[in-house]
């Protein structure tokens, strides 16, 4: 430490408890105090401090001044101020709540659209995606009149939810993914493919079963859902929230 560092630190210096200054304030008059001629300037600083400290202490502030400032502190106290807001703590604090909302709401959505066996379903709109059109065999009927159809083509126990029974169809065929049968027909409007296989054959668990899980995959918005151990599946390209639209018809 230098004494043009000292003299600077020395104007902190309060006199009393030497205990109570910061070591380096301590130091920094330690050290004026062995310089003469800095002693003198100090001593003489020390002593305009004190004169103002006890000027000011006798300053006896009115009454009804006092009385004012403590109506405004205790109605501070009673009601909200929203200048608070504005105050770092708060907008820190603030920032930080919406952060991890953030957070939990992207958890969350992924949670939603995420269960055991969605691997192969991502497969499987994959294979959809690379269609051409010409794999499905025409077939105009109902979706719920193919149990034959699909039996004698390689896929049984066919059955089908109530709310797709009576939906025309265009085409209709079997594949095979990972050795399994997987089923696909065309609906009538030619844009919405419906995939119906065994859940077990692909290790898909949708828990509850009867509820319609909803994701993207690139263009294609997919929903699936259970009944008993088979799986149904519609995609077709769009967006998600139109794909909600369409589950909310189907009630």
């Amino acid at each position: 430490m230098n004494q043009k560092s000292a003299i600077s630190l020395s104007k902190c210096h309060c006199p009393g408890n030497p205990a109570l200054q910061d070591p380096q304030v301590q130091k920094a008059v330690r050290m004026i105090e062995a310089a003469p001629d800095l002693k003198t300037v100090h001593e003489a600083q020390v002593a305009f401090d004190s004169r103002h400290v006890e000027l000011l202490g006798s300053i006896k502030p009115d009454e009804a001044f006092l009385g004012k400032i403590d109506g405004t502190l205790e109605s501070l106290q009673k009601g909200f101020q929203w200048s608070s807001l504005k105050q770092p703590p708060f907008l820190a604090g603030a920032i930080a709540v919406i952060v991890v909302i953030g957070v939990l709401v992207y958890c969350w959505r992924g949670w939603m659209e995420d269960f055991p066996g969605k691997e192969s379903v991502d497969k499987m709109v994959v294979t959809i995606d690379h269609m051409s059109g010409t794999e499905l065999e025409p077939k105009v009927t109902q979706a719920g009149a193919l149990g034959d159809w699909f039996s004698i083509n390689g896929y049984d126990n066919f059955h089908m939810l109530p709310q797709f029974a009576a939906m025309k169809t265009v085409g209709c065929h079997v594949f095979q993914q990972d050795g399994h049968p997987v089923a696909q027909i065309a609906l009538e409007n030619h844009t919405t493919i419906l995939s119906i296989f065994h859940s077990g054959d692909f290790d898909v668990q949708l828990d509850p079963p009867e509820r319609w899980r909803l994701f993207q995959q690139g263009e294609w918005a997919v929903a699936i859902r259970a009944d008993s151990d088979t799986s149904f599946m519609i995609a077709f390209r769009g967006k998600k929230s139109e794909m909600q639209d369409f589950i909310d018809s189907l009630h």
